[in-house]
């Protein structure tokens, strides 16, 4: 398997703003860019175990 993380950046990102006008308080949001790939399917090994 193969991970990628977009541009480079491997942690979580987290953004915070003041809430609307009429609402108290402060909204946050996160996101996290990475993607899954299987990346070379020879480097794997399938074995039934010992005999």
């Amino acid at each position: 398997m193969v991970v990628s993380f977009l541009k480079g950046v491997e942690t979580p990102t987290v953004e915070s703003t003041n809430a609307d006008f009429n609402t108290l308080g402060i909204q946050f949001r996160g996101y996290h860019d990475f993607g899954c790939d299987i990346a070379e399917y020879l480097a794997g090994v399938h074995s039934k175990g010992a005999n």
